[in-house]
C-alpha cells in the first residue's frame, strides 16, 4: 500500500511541477487551439521569435531537435521551425582559443613538448572528424526515416514533394498536411534536416505588400530618443551559438526583418558552409538570392555617418563586415552596459591612451559581421547588434573605429512588392518618427 501511495504521489508531483522523465509533444503541437490561444506545448521564451526550452528527454515527432523556434505574427503563432540536424553542430570542434599557450617564457624542451602534444591533439581531431564524416550519411538517413514515419502517423498524410525558392535558396521539401497545418520537411544532403510547421489559417489580407507599404512599415520601426540615438526596432533576434556563423546570422536577421521566412541553419547550409567551416561558403551568391527572394536592392555603402544615417532613417539596417578581437568585443559589451546606466558616458577619443592601437587591424585579426541598427550623429557613434541572442543587442562603437576596422557595409532596401504567402500584414498606424522616453 505504501509503495502504491509513493508511486501515485510521484506521478502527481511530476504533473504539478512539470517534471517528467520523457515528453513527446509532436501531437500536441498540431492542436489548433494551442496556436490560436498562443499556448504551444512546452516552455517557450518570450519575445519574437520564441525558443522552446528543450529538456533532456523531450522529443517532437520521435526525435529530440537541436532547436525549436516559433515566429509570431501579432499575438498569433505563425510558424514553428524545428532543427533536427545541422552539420556545424554535428562535427566536434577544433582547438579553441583557451587552449592556446603563451610559450615566450618557456624553455626549448617545454616548447617542444607543447608542440608534440598539439600534433597528437590535431591527429585525434582529424581521426575523429574522419569517423564522423563516414557516419554522417547513415545518421541523417536514420533521422529522416524516423521523422517521416512519425509525421505520417500524426498527420495521416503520405507527404508530397515540391520545390520552393530560387537561386541559392532553391530547395526541395516534402510537404504534409494536417487540418490547418502545413508541415514542410527539408533534407539537405550531408548538411541539414529541419521541419517547418505553418498555420495556414493565417491568411494574408493581400496577396502581396507593395513597395510603398514595405517602405512605410520600415519607416515606422525608426525610433529616436532624447539623447539623439536613432535606432531601427523590431529586428528579429538570432543566436548562432558557438558556431562561426556571424555572417549568416546577420543575413538571417536582415532577411527576416524584410519578410522572408529563413533560419540561420538553412542560410548556412545553402551558402555552402561545410562542417561548420565558413571558408568555402559562397556568400555573394547567397546575398543575390536573398535579394531576389526578398525583392531587395542590395548595395555597398561607404563607412560614414551620413551614409549610415540615410539608410537607418529609412528603417533599413546594414550588415558590416569588420575586423574583430575578443578583447575589443569585451570592451564594447562593457561599454553598452555602462551606457544603459549613464547616458552621459562617452567612448575614448582615438588619441587618448593609445586607444587606436587597441582597434582590430587587417594584419593581425580575424573577420566578423554585425548589423548596424542605429546611430547618434552628435556623439559620432554607430549602434550595432550581434547574432548572439538577446543579450548582444544595441552595442556602441565610435564612427572613427568603424571606419578604421570595417571591410564593407551592405544596405538592403525594398525594390518591389513582396508576396505575402500565409501571413497577415497590418499597415502601421503612422509612419512618423517615434520617440523613446
Amino acid at each position: 500500500m505504501l509503495v502504491r501511495f509513493l508511486i501515485i504521489f510521484a506521478w502527481l508531483f511530476s504533473i504539478l511541477t512539470g517534471v517528467s522523465r520523457a515528453s513527446e509533444i509532436g501531437k500536441a503541437l498540431l492542436n489548433p487551439s494551442a496556436w490560436q490561444s498562443n499556448r504551444l506545448p512546452g516552455e517557450w521564451t518570450s519575445g519574437n521569435p520564441r525558443n522552446l526550452r528543450i529538456n533532456k528527454n523531450d522529443t517532437i515527432f520521435g526525435i529530440k531537435p537541436y532547436e525549436a523556434i516559433a515566429k509570431m505574427e501579432g499575438q498569433r503563432v505563425q510558424h514553428v521551425t524545428l532543427v533536427y540536424f545541422e552539420e556545424g553542430r554535428y562535427f566536434t570542434s577544433d582547438l579553441d582559443e583557451s587552449s592556446v599557450i603563451d610559450t615566450r617564457e618557456l624553455s626549448s624542451k617545454e616548447k617542444e613538448k607543447i608542440k608534440e602534444d598539439a600534433k597528437k591533439k590535431q591527429k585525434q581531431i582529424k581521426e575523429s572528424r574522419e569517423k564522423e564524416r563516414k557516419a554522417l550519411p547513415g545518421v541523417m538517413r536514420e533521422i529522416e526515416s524516423k521523422l517521416t514515419r512519425y509525421i505520417r502517423a500524426h498527420t495521416g498524410s503520405p507527404g508530397f514533394p515540391k520545390t520552393t525558392g530560387s537561386g541559392a535558396l532553391k530547395r526541395k521539401v516534402t510537404s504534409f498536411r494536417k487540418n490547418q497545418f502545413k508541415l514542410d520537411l527539408e533534407v539537405v544532403p550531408n548538411s541539414l534536416i529541419h521541419l517547418t510547421i505553418t498555420d495556414t489559417s493565417l491568411r494574408p489580407t493581400a496577396s502581396s505588400i507593395s513597395k510603398a507599404m514595405r517602405q512605410e512599415k520600415n519607416l515606422a520601426n525608426v525610433m529616436t530618443s532624447p539623447n539623439g540615438d536613432v535606432i531601427v526596432k523590431n529586428i528579429p533576434t538570432v543566436d548562432q551559438g558557438s558556431r562561426g556563423y556571424c555572417w549568416v546570422g546577420c543575413v538571417t536577421m536582415i532577411s527576416r526583418y524584410h519578410g522572408l521566412n529563413l533560419d540561420i541553419d538553412l542560410v548556412a547550409s545553402k551558402a555552402g558552409y561545410k562542417e561548420g567551416d565558413v571558408e568555402n561558403a559562397n556568400t555573394e551568391r547567397m546575398l543575390r538570392s536573398v535579394g531576389t527572394e526578398g525583392k531587395l536592392f542590395i548595395k555597398t555603402i561607404t563607412p560614414s555617418i551620413y551614409a549610415i544615417k540615410r539608410e537607418i532613417d529609412k528603417g533599413q539596417p546594414i550588415i558590416v563586415s569588420r575586423y574583430f578581437t575578443r578583447d575589443r568585443d569585451a570592451f564594447h559589451t562593457q561599454y553598452a552596459k555602462s551606457f544603459k546606466s549613464s547616458k552621459d558616458k562617452k567612448l575614448k577619443a582615438p588619441e587618448e591612451l593609445n586607444e587606436r592601437s587597441l582597434w582590430p587591424s587587417s594584419r593581425l585579426h580575424g573577420s566578423h559581421a554585425s548589423v548596424i541598427v542605429g546611430y547618434n550623429q552628435a556623439r559620432d557613434e554607430v549602434i550595432f547588434t550581434e547574432s548572439w541572442g538577446s543579450s548582444a543587442r544595441e552595442r556602441r562603437m565610435s564612427m572613427k573605429e568603424l571606419k578604421a576596422t570595417s571591410k564593407n557595409l551592405r544596405s538592403f532596401a525594398p525594390s518591389a512588392a513582396l508576396s505575402m504567402g500565409a501571413r497577415t500584414y497590418t499597415p502601421p498606424a503612422s509612419s512618423s518618427r517615434k520617440f523613446i522616453y
